[in-house]
């Protein structure tokens, strides 16, 4: 989240000085409070509402933070962990973020995986597919995008410090 959730937040930040109204940000995960933290830093005060914390494996979470909502971008996912966590968290999760974003009429953005797959031979590709099927279910207007590596300036991923190096 902090990598590329940081980046769309400053893209949408940005775009406020092309547009008539003013898109406002608001961050929300399980512990949004060190990106709103950084964001602040950056970003200028009236762009960001105040960090909402969430569970997306406890759907009755998010109401309150798509309250007057828009657009939901959803940036749900995990690395690693049990099948039964990349079930809870990629298809479960992403399925209560879809049904929380179309119960206030927010235009919903996923941010899938290029390897989702229904008959994927890992939790992870098999588990971004069967949320991508529950975002369409509830979603229909929905945009999923589908990213191989993200990678950038500041990313976790090529901008690793390394021990023993400045």
């Amino acid at each position: 989240m902090l990598y590329l959730g940081s980046n769309i937040a400053t893209a949408i930040s940005n775009a406020n000085n092309a547009a008539a109204l003013l898109r406002r940000v608001q961050i929300s995960s399980r512990n949004p409070h060190n990106v709103y933290t950084k964001l602040k830093e950056t970003l200028p005060e009236d762009h960001l509402l105040p960090p909402v914390p969430v569970d997306v494996t406890k759907g009755e979470t998010l109401a309150q933070a798509f309250e007057n909502a828009d657009a939901v971008v959803s940036l749900v996912g995990i690395l690693h962990g049990s099948p039964a966590q990349f079930e809870a968290i990629q298809w479960k999760g992403v399925e209560n973020v879809a049904r929380a974003a179309a119960a206030v009429g927010a235009k919903l953005v996923h941010i899938s995986a290029i390897g989702a797959d229904l008959r994927g031979n890992t939790p992870y590709a098999r588990t971004k597919a069967l949320g991508e099927e529950a975002v369409r279910s509830h979603c229909a207007d929905a945009t999923i995008i589908r990213p191989s590596l993200v990678f950038g300036p500041g990313d976790g991923l090529f901008n690793v410090r390394r021990l023993g190096t400045g």
